[in-house]
């Protein structure tokens, strides 16, 4: 359907964290015009991969691609003065 295929979408992608500093939580959202609402999927990324968000993205043919990176180990690092 042509109508369909003209809807523009918004995504947001985001991190959660829990009490416990290392445990992040991957969330995506996806803002639909023609609904008027978001639709939430939670914690759709692997655990040991890590999404650049921040950094540019592709989307190609109603596909959105990001770099990402495997986390050897996950660890939160301090800041330094």
């Amino acid at each position: 359907d042509d109508k369909k295929n003209r809807n523009p979408k918004i995504l947001r992608i985001f991190y959660e964290y829990g009490p416990n500093s290392s445990s992040r939580v991957s969330k995506l959202e996806i803002y639909d015009f023609s609904l008027n609402s978001w639709k939430v999927f939670d914690d759709v990324t692997p655990t040991d991969w890590d999404i650049w968000a921040h950094q540019r993205s592709v989307s190609l043919k109603g596909n959105a691609y990001f770099p990402a990176q495997k986390m050897i180990e996950k660890r939160r690092v301090g800041g330094f003065l």
